[in-house]
């Protein structure tokens, strides 16, 4: 007798429909959570001049190029120091990635406290090896790190000038 007025060959369909989707399910979620994150966040140094330069053109012979550089009041830095915190990191490539293009969307830089100490902290926005990554980079930076930063986007598009940094602007308003 059949159970509910359902086949076998259906029974074993359904079965092995469901069965499918989880696999799938449970597929996505690893591949989703190893390309994520490890458990901890970007980290901007807490103290320091905060300079944010954006871009107003690029080409092949000339990438990046007119550099435009604002210097955040304390207010700005402390909600970009903020919206970074927020960044989860990403497992960086373990091969090298080769690179055609040549193309900085923006750069963050953070100076110690005096007005003439060095950089201690950078992180640059590059068109390659994956667009949408803030790699960090710096003497107090620990180990190189990346997340993706299309998060910052309504932040870095108020802190520039409407009709500057065209190249940063075009970048930002993909994510």
């Amino acid at each position: 007798m059949k159970p509910f007025g359902i086949s076998a060959r259906s029974m074993f369909r359904r079965s092995l429909l469901l069965l499918a989707a989880v696999v799938i399910v449970a597929l996505g979620a690893t591949l989703w959570v190893g390309a994520r994150s490890t458990n901890s966040s970007l980290t901007m140094p807490s103290t320091g001049i905060v300079t944010i330069t954006g871009y107003g053109a690029s080409s092949p012979e000339n990438p990046s190029t007119r550099p435009r550089s604002v210097v955040l009041s304390e207010s700005q830095a402390a909600a970009l120091r903020t919206r970074v915190s927020e960044i989860p990191t990403l497992k960086q490539p373990t091969g090298r990635v080769i690179c055609m293009e040549n193309e900085t969307v923006f750069r963050i830089a953070v100076k110690g406290a005096q007005s003439s100490s060095r950089t201690v902290w950078v992180a640059q926005a590059e068109r390659c090896p994956a667009p949408g990554i803030l790699y960090i980079h710096g003497q107090d930076a620990g180990k190189p790190e990346g997340g993706r930063y299309c998060t910052l986007k309504t932040l870095l598009l108020s802190i520039f000038p409407k009709g500057t940094v065209n190249v940063t602007r075009k970048e930002l308003r993909s994510c």
